[in-house]
């Protein structure tokens, strides 16, 4: 449940970033810094490490 969260709250500050006409790169640079700074570093963290694995 706290993933959902925190991904909603990234794709709605980069939703309201575009609103305020920050460009593309900037707003998901925010997006992505609100889901690592809301937990979601973790799953990247596991995905990362996994990746040779999947690959």
């Amino acid at each position: 449940m706290h993933y959902v969260a925190s991904g909603s709250l990234s794709l709605g500050s980069l939703g309201l970033l575009r609103l305020f006409g920050a460009s593309w790169s900037w707003s998901l640079a925010a997006g992505l810094g609100v889901y690592l700074g809301t937990g979601g570093w973790r799953y990247l963290y596991v995905a990362v490490r996994t990746a040779k694995r999947d690959i």
